[in-house]
């Protein structure tokens, strides 16, 4: 769906993929520092299956989510688990 959604207008794929990337880049480095020293956090897991929802929520919105989820959304989430 997103293929086709690209080909369609490459710009909005673009703006909706920079709205993601900060959300996206906090997870993977709190995940590689846990992977590092062995700790699992269940907020970090939580948040990483919120970013996959949130994925399809931006670029594939006929499938719908599970739960109400958006960039805003996950960014106050992110405020109260970050370290």
């Amino acid at each position: 769906m997103r293929l086709d959604k690209l080909r369609a207008n490459p710009q909005r794929d673009a703006r909706l993929a920079a709205e993601f990337a900060p959300l996206a880049a906090h997870w993977q480095r709190d995940q590689a520092r846990q992977l590092k020293s062995g700790t699992r956090d269940p907020q970090l897991r939580t948040f990483h299956w919120l970013l996959e929802e949130l994925r399809v929520q931006l670029f594939a919105q006929e499938l719908k989510t599970s739960v109400p989820v958006s960039v805003k959304r996950l960014s106050k989430m992110w405020q109260t688990i970050q370290r």
